[in-house]
């Protein structure tokens, strides 16, 4: 997550989030469904980037209202502290959509830095 605060570099831990792609139309939309934020493009492959881009806006802004925790808390969201290479990722997709055209889930892993506040603290 990098929006420009130089300070907030050291990453804690990491999300796993599930990002959901489906062709509407001409175009495709990506949702995060942990978060709930999506986007829309003209393709999968910049659906997915700028999926990816919103998402780290999102936690951003996040952090920046102070409200990463509860938001974090009320929807379940963890942060992994160690990455475990063996760890078996599980994504759950409803089976009355398995067969439509155009939909596919991916798990992502998105680095999760240390709040900036956190880091000020340290260094002092």
């Amino acid at each position: 997550m990098n929006s420009g605060t130089e300070s907030r570099t050291e990453n804690i831990g990491h999300l796993i989030l599930t990002l959901q792609f489906e062709r509407e139309g001409k175009n495709w939309v990506g949702t995060c469904v942990e978060l709930g934020t999506s986007t829309l493009a003209c393709n999968a492959g910049r659906a997915q980037q700028k999926l990816h881009e919103s998402i780290v806006s999102h936690l951003d802004a996040l952090e920046e209202e102070g409200e990463r925790e509860r938001f974090f808390e009320e929807y379940g969201i963890e942060v992994q502290r160690e990455r475990d290479q063996d760890r078996e990722l599980v994504v759950r997709m409803p089976l009355n959509r398995m067969n439509e055209t155009g939909l596919f889930y991916q798990p992502d892993v998105f680095p999760f830095p240390e709040p900036a506040e956190q880091l000020a603290i340290a260094g002092s």
